[in-house]
Protein backbone atom coordinates (compact mmCIF):
# COMPACT_ATOMS: atom_id res chain seq x y z
CA UNK A 1 0.00 0.00 0.00
CA UNK A 2 2.86 2.42 0.72
CA UNK A 3 4.14 1.86 -2.82
CA UNK A 4 0.70 2.69 -4.22
CA UNK A 5 0.49 5.87 -2.13
CA UNK A 6 3.93 6.94 -3.32
CA UNK A 7 2.83 6.31 -6.88
CA UNK A 8 -0.35 8.33 -6.40
CA UNK A 9 1.60 11.14 -4.78
CA UNK A 10 4.08 11.13 -7.66
CA UNK A 11 1.26 11.21 -10.24
CA UNK A 12 -0.48 14.09 -8.45
CA UNK A 13 2.72 16.10 -7.95
CA UNK A 14 3.77 15.68 -11.59
CA UNK A 15 0.31 16.61 -12.80
CA UNK A 16 0.21 19.68 -10.52
CA UNK A 17 3.63 20.80 -11.70
CA UNK A 18 2.67 20.46 -15.38
CA UNK A 19 -0.69 22.22 -14.98
CA UNK A 20 -0.55 25.94 -15.76
CA UNK A 21 -4.00 26.61 -14.26
CA UNK A 22 -4.39 29.66 -12.06
CA UNK A 23 -7.48 30.79 -10.21
CA UNK A 24 -9.41 33.81 -11.34
CA UNK A 25 -8.04 36.71 -9.28
CA UNK A 26 -11.38 37.45 -7.59
CA UNK A 27 -11.54 33.85 -6.33
CA UNK A 28 -8.15 33.89 -4.64
CA UNK A 29 -6.98 34.43 -1.10
CA UNK A 30 -4.80 37.17 -2.60
CA UNK A 31 -7.91 39.34 -3.07
CA UNK A 32 -9.12 38.94 0.52
CA UNK A 33 -8.95 41.63 3.22
CA UNK A 34 -6.22 39.59 4.95
CA UNK A 35 -4.20 39.15 1.75
CA UNK A 36 -1.07 40.44 3.52
CA UNK A 37 -0.97 37.05 5.29
CA UNK A 38 -1.18 35.06 2.03
CA UNK A 39 1.01 37.10 -0.33
CA UNK A 40 4.39 36.15 1.21
CA UNK A 41 3.34 32.49 0.78
CA UNK A 42 1.87 32.90 -2.71
CA UNK A 43 3.81 30.05 -4.33
CA UNK A 44 2.72 27.67 -1.56
CA UNK A 45 -0.95 28.52 -2.02
CA UNK A 46 -0.79 28.32 -5.81
CA UNK A 47 0.81 24.87 -5.49
CA UNK A 48 -1.83 23.83 -2.95
CA UNK A 49 -4.65 24.59 -5.40
CA UNK A 50 -2.79 22.97 -8.31
CA UNK A 51 -2.45 19.81 -6.19
CA UNK A 52 -6.18 19.88 -5.35
CA UNK A 53 -6.95 20.28 -9.05
CA UNK A 54 -4.64 17.41 -10.02
CA UNK A 55 -6.10 15.14 -7.33
CA UNK A 56 -9.66 15.79 -8.45
CA UNK A 57 -8.69 15.41 -12.11
CA UNK A 58 -7.19 12.01 -11.28
CA UNK A 59 -9.97 10.73 -8.98
CA UNK A 60 -12.93 12.20 -10.93
CA UNK A 61 -15.39 12.38 -8.01
CA UNK A 62 -19.11 12.77 -8.68
CA UNK A 63 -19.51 15.10 -5.71
CA UNK A 64 -17.28 17.31 -3.58
CA UNK A 65 -17.86 18.72 -0.11
CA UNK A 66 -15.56 21.54 0.92
CA UNK A 67 -15.46 22.93 4.44
CA UNK A 68 -13.96 26.41 4.61
CA UNK A 69 -14.31 27.76 1.09
CA UNK A 70 -12.80 31.20 1.83
CA UNK A 71 -12.68 33.08 -1.51
CA UNK A 72 -13.35 30.02 -3.65
CA UNK A 73 -9.86 29.12 -4.96
CA UNK A 74 -10.26 25.48 -3.98
CA UNK A 75 -13.72 25.25 -5.52
CA UNK A 76 -12.51 26.91 -8.70
CA UNK A 77 -9.53 24.56 -8.94
CA UNK A 78 -11.48 21.38 -8.26
CA UNK A 79 -14.55 22.17 -10.34
CA UNK A 80 -12.60 23.46 -13.34
CA UNK A 81 -10.65 20.17 -13.32
CA UNK A 82 -13.98 18.44 -13.94
CA UNK A 83 -15.32 21.02 -16.43
CA UNK A 84 -17.77 22.01 -13.67
CA UNK A 85 -19.58 18.66 -14.08
CA UNK A 86 -19.80 17.66 -10.44
CA UNK A 87 -22.09 18.22 -7.48
CA UNK A 88 -20.39 20.71 -5.21
CA UNK A 89 -21.28 21.69 -1.65
CA UNK A 90 -19.16 24.42 -0.12
CA UNK A 91 -19.62 25.62 3.44
CA UNK A 92 -18.06 28.51 5.28
CA UNK A 93 -18.95 30.93 8.03
CA UNK A 94 -18.06 34.53 7.44
CA UNK A 95 -18.35 37.42 9.82
CA UNK A 96 -18.59 39.55 6.69
CA UNK A 97 -18.92 38.81 2.98
CA UNK A 98 -15.82 38.08 0.93
CA UNK A 99 -14.74 41.01 -1.30
CA UNK A 100 -16.10 39.45 -4.51
CA UNK A 101 -19.59 39.27 -2.92
CA UNK A 102 -19.76 42.88 -1.76
CA UNK A 103 -21.84 45.29 -3.78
Amino acid sequence: MVKNMKSLNQIIQESAKADKWQAEERFTVFAQPDKAFYLPQKLFYIHKYQVLRALVKHLKPKSIVELGVCAGSGANAMLSALDFKCEYYGYDQWEHLPPNEIG
